[in-house]
């Protein structure tokens, strides 16, 4: 006779602990049943994610032992069931990943129907199954007034292969979900099978993205035991690519390295791998870097994370790590967070690990910084000698490159033709001992070792640049130079006279660069749809809000995808910054973010003042007000220097040569450009007291 099935609980557990904690997180609610399915055994699990226009399911389908009906009733469905309190050990004598009992909630979080199906021998030694459905809706309307709550799920159908396929018929389930465990069920073989139906998955998943996540969480399984883990039949390589790519390792995967701690008088075996990444060559992200820390081959503290250590940051994002502690997992103290992605490492138990930690992350990083660096060297003496133009050079000189050149290897892996080329440029240049201090600060402005070979290679180019067209460089130099002063002048005038949004507007149009001086102006009041053109001539936008008009869009470049949009008010005098205009760039934003659900999208509202604007109304952090006198001040900021070294000749009593050298290169409108800014007390950025001109005599700029 089949058991009553019945699920029982409190009135609020299935939206804390489904709903709440797993929402919107796929990659969490999957790894979940994964993890079920390593508990019952299983040696291949798939997993099949189903993506066609607005439908779109996932299935989990494991070759484990299976539930019974009575297991199913007894286990299955008792929420909060701590599998160890029964066994220190799940099927295969392994150590069991769960342990609170409430993973099979996790689905709800995506999805409001959870089909159960799970198949093993029954008495007779014939392979039976039962398929349990589970409505969200349903539980909930149940528990809304009372204390305790009892929930039968619909028993969809039991049998045999012929029943299965006559349920697979009426519920019009995609064969891609099901045909693993029909296969298993056919050949008689045990296992369980989880489909998510109609599951809500957030705009950035990806299948790339989930096979990382589950990689990442399973890494050890995947590595040191007998595990095989497949989305959409591609199966995952844990880190097997890593590990070919690695520049420095300490320990192996399959061969961890070990030592023992001190826990609350105990001694207790940490085990430990990390590898440093050549991030040249593979896809590398900040959440990639730090150490993973696992407790009974499951994640317990997921990345990023150095155990608190703070330092060598450049160095520190190459590493990827595993730290190995089965004991943090089976303390009576339950010290896992409930989605099991972090420690409280304020715990006895868990304090001692964090010490440990932040010492080692601290030992790793420099063996790694000593490696480099000798590596370096050794890179760095090798091109030297094969390079004849150092033998022009003193040993002083040569020593003063080196450091250079220290910074500039690592970004160039080993890449000789490249390395070569630097070692040949450097040296034609270091040559001319005025351009020296130049190069050196063109490489730390640029970004130093943060550049990627690609903009080494452009760095080296303009030394080239630097050293051969020095004439015409000059030139455009003053040129722009001219222009640019010109176009800040005309800004000061408008702001300071409180001009309307339309002349604001106009100066703009003509000088994009006054709002982002490095960035690529895309469009100027034009529709949004034409915006999304330009960037993707092959997108076919729809949707409303797309023939709205920003008066600017500014992109950083094509590869990080920041877009910022800006929409220009008034400077009149007393006139502030509305709501309304904050909501109405907040809908700019959401139409742009339709088509470009992966960008990094930014607006800023620029006015006369926030003063009064209701902020505690505006909740969008995506959003950020700005006067138009703090964005004059950022303007000069770009060129204090610049002018404070020229504002000064330009006065009578001054005769200075620059002066006319920059009328030579640039023509008179340099000259009276400068002069009139002098002559009107422009003011720097020193002269401003937060966003108001400090209008003091001593303040200008005199002879």
């Amino acid at each position: 006779m089949t058991p009553k099935f019945q699920l029982r609980f409190a009135n609020n557990i299935i939206e804390h602990l489904g709903v709440k904690l797993y929402q919107n997180k796929p990659t969490n609610v999957i790894a979940e049943y994964v993890a079920n399915g390593w508990d019952a055994g299983a040696e291949i699990i798939n997993v099949e994610v189903v993506c066609e226009g607005e439908h779109r399911c996932v299935s989990i389908t494991d070759d484990g032992t299976g539930m019974n009906a009575n297991q199913l009733a007894e286990r299955f469905l008792v929420i909060g069931l701590n599998r160890r309190m029964k066994s220190p050990f799940a099927a295969k004598k392994r150590k069991p990943m769960g342990r609170k009992g409430i993973g099979k909630l996790a689905g709800f979080g995506v999805s409001k129907k959870i089909d159960v199906i799970s198949s093993s021998k029954n008495s007779n030694g014939v392979i039976e199954f039962y398929w349990l459905r589970f409505d969200l809706d349903q539980i909930l309307q149940k528990s809304q007034n009372a204390a305790e709550v009892s929930y039968e799920p619909e028993l969809i159908s039991d049998g045999g292969l012929d029943a299965f396929d006559d349920a697979i018929k009426v519920e019009n389930i995609d064969e891609k979900l099901i045909s693993v465990f029909r296969l298993n069920l056919k050949e008689g073989k045990s296992g369980t099978c989880v489909i998510l139906q109609d599951a809500t998955l957030p705009s950035n998943f990806s299948i790339m993205r989930l096979c990382k996540g589950l990689a990442n969480r399973f890494a050890l399984n995947l590595i040191k035991d007998s595990l095989r883990l497949l989305v959409n039949g591609k199966e995952l390589e844990g880190i097997d690519r890593l590990l070919q790519l690695q520049e420095f390792s300490i320990g192996k995967p399959d061969q961890l390295m070990s030592e023992v701690i001190e826990v609350d008088g105990r001694n207790l075996s940490v085990e430990y791998w990390v590898g440093f990444v050549d991030i040249t060559k593979i896809e590398w992200t900040t959440d990639d870097a730090g150490v993973a820390v696992y407790a009974h081959n499951k994640i317990v503290q997921d990345r990023p994370f150095f155990f608190d250590n703070r330092g060598n940051e450049i160095y520190a994002r190459y590493m990827m790590g595993f730290v190995y502690a089965d004991w943090l997992d089976e303390d009576q103290e339950d010290h896992v967070s409930t989605d099991r992605s972090s420690i409280n490492w304020d715990a006895v138990l868990a304090a001692p690990l964090l010490k440990w930690g932040k010492s080692k992350v601290g030992q790793w990083v420099n063996e790694f910084a000593d490696w480099k660096k000798n590596k370096v060297t050794e890179e760095i003496d090798k091109d030297i000698d094969q390079s004849p133009r150092f033998t022009q050079m003193t040993s002083t000189e040569t020593q003063a490159l080196k450091g250079l050149l220290k910074e500039i290897y690592p970004t160039l892996s080993d890449d000789d033709t490249q390395r070569q080329r630097v070692c040949s440029v450097m040296a034609d240049a270091w040559m001319r001992k005025p351009m020296r201090e130049t190069f050196t600060r063109l490489w730390k402005t640029v970004g130093g070792s943060d550049l990627s070979k690609e903009r080494v290679s452009a760095y080296l180019q303009t030394i080239d640049v630097l050293c051969e067209n020095r004439v015409p460089e000059l030139l455009d130099w003053g040129v722009t130079v001219a222009g640019r002063l010109h176009a800040i002048r005309q800004m000061q005038r408008l702001v300071d006279k409180g001009a309307s949004e339309t002349h604001l507007q106009r100066l703009i149009e003509d000088f994009p660069w006054l709002l982002k001086p490095n960035w690529e102006c895309l469009t100027k009041n034009q529709q949004i749809r034409t915006l999304v053109e330009k960037m993707a001539p092959a997108l076919h936008p729809a949707g409303e809000g797309l023939n709205d008009r920003p008066d600017f869009v500014y992109l950083s470049d094509a590869d990080s995808r920041h877009i910022v949009v800006i929409e220009l008010k008034g400077a009149e005098y007393g006139r502030s910054i509305t709501i309304e205009e904050y909501r109405q760039l907040g809908g700019y934003l959401d139409t742009i973010s339709d088509s470009y659900p992966d960008a990094d999208i930014e607006g800023i509202l620029i006015g006369n003042s926030v003063v009064g604007f209701p902020k505690a109304q505006c909740n969008r952090s995506n959003i950020r007000t700005e006067s138009w006198r703090g964005v004059l001040t950022q303007a000069i900021k770009q060129y204090e220097e610049l002018l404070k070294t020229l504002l000064i000749p330009t006065s009578v009593a001054h005769n200075d040569r620059r002066i006319e050298l920059m009328s030579e290169l640039a023509g008179d409108a340099m000259t009276r450009v400068l002069q009139d800014l002098r002559g009107r007390g422009f003011l720097l950025v020193e002269d401003y007291d937060g966003d108001q001109p400090v209008r003091r005599s001593e303040k200008k700029l005199t002879n």
